[in-house]
């Protein structure tokens, strides 16, 4: 079962899913306003990030209708029950629409107000998928983070566990506040120089180039993954850690 996470580090680890997953995802802050867009989100609507984030949601890819829809969605988050299930059209740069099946997710502070809204969709115009089909494929996952099919934790600067996502934990064994020594006997053929370099540029702000190694997983077998180090920043943007992801090759 994954421990409950802190609204910083949840939004970090969203924040670092860049690579690999079908799905639309999209962060925003209380007012509708982007802080995050991943690389599918760019290729559907044609929008880089530099030209999203800090801007609303809502004015950039809803049509007239939708965006007061949107607008009363952020009136009564407070009052709103997560997560629940949307579809509406995406504009993209070029006027095209997309039709989307949003999952729409928050965070909350510990005094119970709205933190960020993430948000995860699939553009179903051209799959002829069923509306109800897509749902229960989305209900299925426990949240954002587990639906992915990656391993993500997130260390702090001194390489302890604070927070894994369930298959982390299920492949791995991982989970927050691991003897660092424990989680590192998980990559017995990653030399502690190599490994050292890849942890250490994250923590000066790089994000490192895909690493195909051999890991122990918690049943005691080994596998080859590829592992991404990426940097772990607060609000303000100071790194405070490093967040991991595993992609298995063999997607167990």
């Amino acid at each position: 079962m994954s421990k409950p996470r802190s609204p910083r580090n949840q939004q970090e680890l969203y924040e670092s899913i860049i690579r690999d997953f079908a799905g639309i995802i999209v962060t925003l802050d209380r007012q509708g306003k982007i802080m995050f867009i991943n690389q599918q989100c760019e290729r559907i609507s044609g929008y880089p990030a530099s030209e999203t984030v800090g801007k609303n949601f809502g004015e950039i890819f809803l049509n007239v209708d939708e965006l007061e829809l949107f607008k009363a969605f952020l009136e009564n988050l407070q009052v709103t029950d997560f997560p629940f299930y949307h579809e509406s059209t995406m504009l993209t740069k070029k006027g095209e629409s997309r039709l989307v099946l949003w999952s729409y997710n928050i965070d909350k502070y510990t005094d119970d107000l709205i933190d960020s809204v993430f948000l995860i969709g699939l553009d179903i115009t051209e799959r002829g998928f069923k509306e109800e089909a897509l749902r229960k494929r989305i209900e299925n996952a426990d949240g954002i983070i587990n639906a992915l099919p990656l391993a993500v934790v997130s260390l702090d600067r001194e390489g302890e566990i604070k927070s894994s996502n369930a298959r982390a934990e299920r492949i791995f064994g991982w989970e927050p506040n691991l003897a660092p020594e424990i989680y590192r006997q998980s990559f017995p053929h990653l030399g502690e120089e190599e490994y050292g370099q890849l942890f250490g540029g994250a923590l000066r702000g790089k994000q490192s180039a895909a690493v195909k190694t051999c890991a122990r997983m918690k049943d005691g077998q080994m596998a080859d993954f590829h592992l991404h180090f990426l940097p772990w920043r607060d609000m303000d943007g100071s790194v405070i850690g490093v967040v991991v992801m595993l992609e298995d090759c063999q997607n167990r």
